[in-house]
């Protein structure tokens, strides 16, 4: 059962006396537990705005949140008015999630630091919880060179919401500007995510990345809807780095998908990012301490724009090497061990 909407499922099979797993390739509890950070530094706070958001994380001390979600899993009959409708839905699928996991003989997780995220927000399930990493479909060769000048080109790639840390690649370039404009001149951003498009309860976020990035003065910004994959890969294999600042991520699927055109990663520190990025390719950003999130990108970033290109060449060979590494046999082989245990154990 493939995430916290089959929990319902997964406990019918479980009363008809069949043994389930559950798939877990993203956590609502994670989710809240950093949902209720965003009034821990000023950029975060400018970019979600609302003010329920904003009021919950004032009212939550970070030593607190992981057990303040824990008792919301278990509080699912509270989701009901006079609660506000947002926070009905988180409670409805916070619940959702902690039926997930205490009803499923084993949980998959989809990556080896985010099964340790699992554990350590859902402790009576630590002995349930095994990881495989996700399979990657072969990219293929889209016949295009990077360009040999000077300029340094950055893709992001993603939802526009507050998960995907987009307000802190503005606020890092924005300093960029500031701090080192003839850096900032040299670089070029496109980003494929809908923000001008998005409609829905994160429609203020993403309104107010987007004019944060429409007002980058130096910086070259492109914004386009969701691509297909051909269209995107040819995105992936003109763009030198994939900017992925991410406040939680489990895996990362589009940090993969780059590397295999060797564009190079450049991320937070989340669960995904460490699985998967290496110092020999990449970079991976301490995400640690939020308000220091924006100085961090953006001396990651000066780092990476000041390489020269014959020493950009020589890290895209090792994102590529690495890249190859994720299959859909692996992937399967890791769910089908889950399923025989989840048997063995029924039996």
């Amino acid at each position: 059962c493939h995430g916290y909407e089959t929990a319902p499922a997964l406990e019918a099979a479980g009363r008809a006396g069949v043994p389930g797993v559950g798939v877990v390739h993203y956590s609502v509890a994670q989710e809240t537990v950093h949902d209720l950070g965003c009034a821990d530094d000023p950029s975060r706070r400018r970019a979600v705005g609302a003010w329920l958001p904003l009021a919950l994380s004032r009212a939550s001390p970070r030593r607190l949140r992981v057990p303040l979600v824990r008792v919301a899993g278990r509080a699912g009959r509270l989701a009901r008015p006079p609660l506000p409708t947002p926070l009905r839905a988180q409670l409805a699928k916070l619940g959702l999630e902690a039926r997930l996991m205490r009803g499923a003989a084993r949980v998959v997780a989809v990556g080896r630091a985010f099964a340790g995220s699992l554990r350590r927000l859902y402790p009576d399930c630590r002995e349930r919880v095994s990881w495989c990493f996700a399979g990657v479909t072969s990219a293929g060769a889209p016949g295009l060179a990077r360009a040999g000048d000077e300029r340094r080109r950055l893709l992001m790639v993603g939802r526009p919401m507050p998960q995907k840390g987009w307000e802190y690649a503005a606020e890092a370039l924005h300093l960029l500007e500031d701090k080192k404009p003839a850096l900032a001149e040299r670089l070029e951003l496109t980003v494929v995510s809908g923000l001008a498009d998005w409609r829905g309860p994160l429609t203020g976020y993403a309104g107010n990345v987007l004019r944060r990035f429409e007002g980058l003065r130096r910086v070259r910004f492109r914004e386009v809807a969701q691509l297909g994959a051909a269209a995107l890969a040819r995105e992936y294999a003109t763009a030198d780095f994939l900017l992925h600042p991410s406040v939680f991520e489990p895996f990362g699927l589009v940090l993969v998908e780059a590397m295999q055109h060797g564009c190079l990663p450049l991320a937070s520190d989340a669960d995904g990012p460490r699985d998967l990025v290496r110092p020999e390719f990449g970079w991976l950003v301490p995400f640690g301490e939020p308000r220091a999130r924006v100085a961090r990108l953006a001396g990651a970033l000066g780092e990476a724009c000041g390489l020269s290109r014959a020493e950009l060449e020589g890290r895209r060979e090792a994102a590529r090497r690495a890249a190859a590494g994720f299959s859909w046999e692996e992937c399967a082989r890791g769910h089908l061990r889950a399923l025989e245990e989840a048997r063995a154990q029924g039996a």
